[in-house]
């Protein structure tokens, strides 16, 4: 591989990482602003509001399935960790 083809592949790589930390810092302040209560975590409402704010669609059903998947009650909170495996699964799944 040539120097300008190694510069053009480093610079997307660059340039991913980067936008992966937006996302990432995105993810962390939509779930801050909707853990209002400050509890440390966020419920299925919350979940699905912020999913359709990324532009996911999203259905009760869906997030029934998510809470199913990880083996929880519908009416149980989910922790920022929680969170961040279903919308990284998620985006991943959109992409």
């Amino acid at each position: 591989m040539n120097k300008v083809a190694k510069s053009k592949v480093n610079s997307r790589a660059v340039k991913g990482k980067e936008q992966d930390e937006e996302t990432i810092n995105e993810l962390k302040e939509a779930f801050k602003i909707f853990d209002s209560k400050n509890t440390g975590e966020i419920d299925a409402r919350e979940l699905k509001a912020i999913m359709k704010a990324f532009g996911m669609e999203i259905k009760k059903q869906d997030v029934r399935d998510i809470y199913a998947e990880l083996g929880k009650e519908i009416k149980e909170g989910l922790n920022f960790n929680e969170f961040m495996g279903v919308m990284t699964t998620r985006m991943v799944k959109n992409f």
